[in-house]
């Protein structure tokens, strides 16, 4: 069990800066001691609530003094450098979940953050505690790539409808598949069936708005990648 216990205690006052991460699932607050606090909030509901206990929303003449930067940009840039050299299409979803796949050493589900793109959905490994802290080449990198698939190599996606946070993509993966990819050529160009096999991801959400929103974005993606609707099951 894991008992509450007092970080630090201030008054807005001591507020100086406070830094939010792409979908707004991560902020650091900075303090007037030069001490820094990460929050995971996980979901936009959670971080836009955290603002509003720290007057930024509700009460902004308190704390006009505080400065609120955005480091999205930053994110990306990293994740250019470490995962996929160019986004020039863009991201479509960035969300942090739980995550499992059938080849994993470990048998309990993980925090990883997903990113997809025009072609691809890459599961990363984010190092948060550098999170706001600008690192440079002497870190370790900010993103590491823990999974990769191609959209039109999804078979199938199962949805849990007794756990409406949670879902399981199906692939047909080629055995050297791994790397970004950010090609949407048709199925049709694939090697020997042979060459593939399937593999199975768990992906647990932390709100099922953030489930649905990805479906759709598959959906979309997947029938301009293979001309052919997204297979989706739903289970209960």
């Amino acid at each position: 069990e894991i008992m509450p216990r007092v970080l630090g205690c201030y008054r807005l006052e001591d507020l100086e800066k406070v830094l939010t991460g792409l979908g707004l699932q991560a902020l650091r607050v900075h303090m007037a001691d030069h001490t820094a606090h990460l929050f995971l909030t996980r979901t936009s509901k959670e971080a836009q609530d955290v603002l509003w206990l720290l007057n930024l929303f509700s009460f902004p003449q308190l704390t006009s003094g505080v400065s609120l930067q955005s480091w999205e940009k930053i994110q990306v840039k990293l994740l250019e450098k470490c995962i996929c050299a160019s986004l020039k299409m863009g991201i479509f979803l960035y969300s942090m979940l739980m995550f499992w796949k059938n080849d994993a050493e470990e048998e309990s589900l993980v925090i990883r953050s997903l990113v997809v793109t025009e072609g691809s959905i890459c599961v990363c490994i984010e190092n948060l505690h550098q999170f706001g802290c600008f690192p440079d080449d002497s870190h370790p990198p900010y993103f590491s790539l823990d999974e990769c698939c191609s959209i039109n190599s999804i078979k199938e996606v199962v949805v849990d409808q007794r756990d409406k946070e949670c879902l399981t993509l199906i692939l047909h993966k080629h055995i050297n598949e791994g790397r970004f990819h950010s090609s949407t050529g048709n199925s049709q160009n694939k090697q020997a069936d042979e060459n593939y096999t399937v593999h199975t991801w768990k992906l647990k959400w932390f709100s099922e708005e953030t489930l649905l929103k990805f479906i759709s974005v598959l959906k979309a993606l997947y029938s301009g990648a293979v001309s052919s609707p997204l297979p989706v099951k739903c289970i209960s």
